[in-house]
């Protein structure tokens, strides 16, 4: 049977797509599946012996002072992290676009901090925050009460934000610095004619008009946030002290390869990809809007 031109492309279509979505399939929704069937058993994998035990993770999950905790400590880390690196990349883009030299090079250094390893990165800055460290010696000679911040529970976990919001602020000014660029001048030559005021210009024009960029890095900034692991584990260890940079992604290793709880890791696990999923929903339906120009 001989087909269409629209039939054909249709199906190259399918066949094209056919890869990534495998693809999705096996890393993705597979693994998410099996996750949740592990979250039900009673499985160490120290024992060969698993057993159906329902639902009993879940609530053992949820009567843990160290879950709460956990997500307290995430929430906390998520908002700080992307409030932080979201507003100074901005900034920095917006910079950026009144440059007319050496922007190039300018953004390609801001870019080495993204980069660098994680774990690198996690290892300089305990050094920076550790006793003998520059940062613990400058609080201490302006008489802060604790200047060791990293065995501080109420400042580890902001230091931590602070290490990742400085190497991540390349990529998200990069993210942004594209987005201004799609803004058509003519726009701001028409409203610099009508008089509008820098202030104007960028709440009347740069803002709405960005906010398809502002939606994407948003959820590329909160999600990253989200799952942060390699940092709080380097820094910190198994999260303390006393919990207090203990977050969702390090109990979850805890649990599977310290603790080999795998059925409980995996309870953690599937309750943390809901949680992920309902926090895009939110920011999807909040931050888009049909803009018009």
């Amino acid at each position: 049977m001989k087909l269409k031109l629209a039939q054909k492309n249709a199906l190259w279509g399918y066949i094209f797509i056919a890869l990534p979505l495998l693809y999705f399939l096996i890393v993705f929704v597979i693994p998410m599946f099996q996750a949740f069937y592990f979250s039900v058993l009673k499985y160490n994998t120290l024992s060969t012996n698993t057993s159906f035990i329902g639902f009993e993770n879940y609530k053992s999950m949820l009567q843990d002072e160290a879950f709460w905790k956990a997500v307290s400590n995430t929430l906390r880390y998520a908002a700080v992290r992307s409030i932080g690196v979201l507003s100074i990349s901005l900034v920095t883009a917006l910079a950026l676009q009144h440059l007319t030299r050496g922007k190039n090079v300018l953004l390609t250094l801001i870019m080495l901090p993204f980069v660098t390893s994680g774990v690198a990165m996690a290892w300089i800055f305990s050094l920076l925050y550790s006793r003998i460290g520059p940062i613990t010696q400058i609080l201490s000679a302006l008489d802060v009460e604790h200047p060791m911040l990293m065995t501080n529970p109420q400042t580890a976990l902001y230091a931590i934000a602070a290490v990742t919001i400085w190497g991540s602020i390349g990529y998200y000014t990069l993210l942004f610095t594209v987005g201004l660029n799609t803004i058509p001048g003519e726009v701001y030559d028409a409203a610099k004619i009508d008089g509008a005021s820098s202030w104007q210009l960028f709440r009347h024009i740069t803002m709405p008009l960005l906010n398809p960029t502002i939606v994407l890095v948003s959820i590329v900034a909160v999600t990253a946030s989200l799952k942060n692991f390699d940092v709080v584990r380097s820094m910190t260890g198994n999260g303390g002290p006393i919990n207090s940079t203990l977050t969702l992604p390090l109990m979850i290793y805890l649990e599977a390869f310290f603790r080999m709880n795998m059925g409980r890791a995996s309870a953690i696990t599937f309750v943390f990809f809901l949680f992920i999923l309902v926090i895009t929903f939110i920011q999807l339906k909040t931050l888009t809007r049909e803009v018009r120009y």
